[in-house]
């Protein structure tokens, strides 16, 4: 999938029902294997926030 692909360039990490009993984090989106829920959130740092690492 291509956003899947550009995500995972851009080092996003997602979490999936945040704050729920049935959370998940995924700090790489290369371990993402199934469908996520409709309820996830994606966080892509800014281009100078990567330039720190």
């Amino acid at each position: 999938m291509a956003l899947r692909d550009d995500l995972i360039r851009q080092n996003a990490m997602m979490v999936e029902c945040a704050t729920m009993e049935n959370e998940k984090v995924y700090k790489n989106l290369i371990d993402l294997k199934e469908q996520s829920s409709y309820f996830s959130l994606i966080v892509i740092h800014s281009e100078d926030r990567q330039k720190e690492k």
